[in-house]
């Protein structure tokens, strides 16, 4: 998931975060109630899931939320 982020930032022009600023945007969009992320038993984190919980165009706008990524960034 963290190399389509990359490639999703890549394509527009955007910077893109290191895998513990990714695992704090991740972690905000749970706070908000956007994902639900479904931890692995095997604790490798690699093997959780991540099931957004809103339309794509929702989504789209909370990502665009600049309170949001601001919370995000100085996590």
């Amino acid at each position: 998931l963290l190399m389509v982020f990359h490639d999703l930032c890549a394509k527009h022009k955007l910077p893109s975060a290191d895998g513990l600023e990714f695992e704090g945007l991740v972690d905000a969009l749970e706070d908000h109630g956007l994902v639900k992320i479904i931890r692995s038993k095997s604790k490798i984190k690699q093997d959780d899931q991540i099931h957004g919980k809103v339309e794509d165009n929702v989504l789209i706008d909370a990502l665009q939320d600049q309170t949001l990524l601001g919370m995000v960034l100085h996590n």
